[in-house]
């Protein structure tokens, strides 16, 4: 009877444990790097991030297994070391970097991105408005890549600061629906 019950708190002890570890991987995949894409609503799907400087975000967000990451970089050497990063840390695959020409044209159709993250790299915030898919989002890590202003003249709607984690603000807007 003693052993039955040894077990069953073992047992027991060991189900605490998968659901405090479980509980803490998801909070630290939520507070991404202080990007949290479902503080902009977007809970999966494709995800772009201009700069490579960054590869926590990413990281995270593959974790999750709700997000394809496209990081993008103009940046060879800032490209190669997000992939080494990326590769050691065994997050390449559901995470991608890749080196474009410049950011004036982004690598997309129309509507097909569920969010852009612009880190470190910006681009216009009309070619960011083509490629996101419409209630799609933005987030401007650094608010002088792109203003507030150049959001609401692109066609954003919901443009809105928001701080998260205690660090910088950032800049969320969102892709209306289509009227027709």
């Amino acid at each position: 009877m003693k052993r039955r019950s040894r077990h069953q708190a073992c047992v027991g002890w060991l189900a605490v444990l998968v659901v405090v570890n479980l509980v803490q991987t998801a909070a630290a995949q939520t507070a991404v790097a202080g990007i949290d894409p479902s503080r902009a609503g977007i809970q999966g799907g494709l995800v772009v991030q201009l700069g490579a400087a960054d590869t926590a975000t990413p990281a995270a967000l593959s974790r999750t297994g709700r997000y394809l990451v496209n990081v993008l970089d103009t940046d060879a050497a800032a490209v190669a070391n997000a992939r080494q990063q990326l590769r050691a840390q065994g997050h390449y695959g559901l995470v991608s970097a890749e080196r474009i020409a410049g950011p004036s044209h982004l690598p997309y159709t129309e509507n097909l991105v569920n969010l852009v993250v612009v880190w470190n790299l910006a681009a216009p915030a009309a070619e960011i408005f083509r490629v996101l898919a419409p209630e799609g989002a933005v987030i401007v890590a650094d608010p002088k890549a792109i203003t507030k202003q150049q959001l609401k003249a692109a066609g954003f709607t919901a443009v809105t600061d928001f701080e998260f984690g205690g660090g910088a603000p950032l800049v969320t807007a969102r892709k209306p629906w289509p009227g027709d």
